[in-house]
């Protein structure tokens, strides 16, 4: 890890990943179940859970500028331990919901409001922080744990959803895991020197980062048909928990070492030529998921999918932590977060009316398939590099 960035805040990351693994792709099935279960159709089922991922996007939109004047004002380790503390009381609000579902109102608002808090002081400060010039790697080693953190989590959920206590059981994990969480980040001082955060510099701000905007408003686009509609898809497909979990599981661990050979080549390469090529193949994946006929397909096909989907993503964060470090710090993670949340917001909402009209799945497919196919071939050609680095 980087000497540079506090330990503790890699330690706190882990276990608040830990606490939203244990939910995983079995989050949005939980929620499809709970509809179901209250009389609704699986096509409103489906349809409300998009509309609560809308909500949540949105509301992010529109408090993203005051949570970061926070930042400069009450301090990245207050609002990082305050998000964490806040993710425990969301997945607290989110299991009520099984019982009434007036509880996803107010689970939307504070899951909306917990995401800002804690990820756009966790994007500044780790931007901030990493003088190393190795910013790809250490990207990329943050996947690598993520993946393992996947390889593991699923099968055991599964196995918890199915034998050992069901959905209330993961909700405790989560729950113990967020204020584990919120005490590791007590242990340890941060302080970041960044300028006043003034709202009337986006425009300013957004022209030095437009370049990448496409790329994460398509990626939020994205991350909708592949997270939500997808799981939710082959959790219908399936119609098997532990064969769900065990699939989750087996295609975390074709991606966990990928990752840093792609954080590494990103520190020494052109940024341009490896998204841009991840971005076709990402389109062509999803031309065949069109054609899935079995578990077999889904896993060859998500595991290509993760492999260039990380391939895609993460040379462009390098773009962004690599401008934050010469800029105000804030600026580079704020446009990057409006971008995501745009392309998550159009598409939640897009994604629940035609299944409401009762369009097909692969018309959503499609949609992501033409998205990344246009980053590939038309948009732009991304040849901005990245300071060369030198490996650790």
């Amino acid at each position: 890890m980087n000497d540079d960035v506090p330990k503790f805040l890699y330690l706190g990351s882990i276990l608040r990943n830990f606490g939203y693994s244990f939910l995983g792709i079995f989050g949005n099935i939980f929620l499809f179940n709970v509809f179901k279960a209250f009389g609704y159709s699986e096509t409103w089922a489906f349809a409300f859970v998009l509309f609560r991922q809308a909500g949540i996007y949105l509301l992010k939109l529109i408090t993203i500028f005051p949570v970061s004047k926070l930042v400069k004002t009450v301090g990245s380790k207050t609002l990082l331990i305050t998000g964490s503390s806040l993710s425990a009381i969301s997945i607290s609000l989110y299991a009520l919901s099984q019982y009434n579902l007036w509880w996803l109102v107010p689970n939307i608002i504070i899951t909306a409001i917990q995401v800002n808090v804690y990820w756009i002081p966790y994007h500044t400060v780790f931007s901030s922080k990493n003088k190393s010039g190795s910013m790809g790697k250490q990207m990329g080693l943050l996947s690598i744990i993520g993946s393992v953190i996947g390889i593991i989590s699923p099968t055991f959920s599964a196995l918890i959803i199915q034998n050992l206590g069901g959905y209330n059981v993961l909700f405790g994990m989560a729950f113990f895991m967020f204020i584990m969480s919120s005490i590791a980040l007590n242990f340890g001082e941060l302080e970041l020197d960044i300028a006043d955060f003034k709202v009337r510099d986006f425009i300013k701000e957004y022209k030095k980062e437009k370049r990448l905007f496409p790329d994460y408003i398509v990626i939020g686009l994205e991350s909708i048909i592949q997270d939500v509609v997808w799981g939710i898809f082959i959790y219908i497909f399936i119609k098997d928990i532990l064969k769900l979990g065990i699939l989750s599981s087996l295609i975390s661990l074709s991606l966990a070492f990928f990752s840093y050979f792609i954080g590494k080549l990103s520190d020494e390469k052109k940024v341009g030529g490896i998204d841009k090529f991840s971005a076709v193949f990402n389109g062509i994946i999803w031309i065949g998921k069109l054609f899935v006929q079995n578990g077999l397909h889904i896993f060859f096909l998500d595991s290509l999918f993760s492999l260039f989907r990380t391939a895609h993503s993460v040379p462009i964060d390098v773009i962004v932590y690599a401008d934050a470090k010469h800029e105000n710090p804030m600026w580079p993670v704020i446009i990057r977060e409006i971008a995501l949340d745009i392309g998550r917001t159009l598409m939640s909402f897009f994604a629940a009316f035609l299944i409401i009209r009762n369009y097909e799945y692969w018309v959503l497919f499609l949609i992501a398939s033409v998205g990344y196919l246009i980053l590939g071939f038309l948009l732009r050609d991304n040849e901005k590099e990245v300071v060369k680095t030198n490996p650790i």
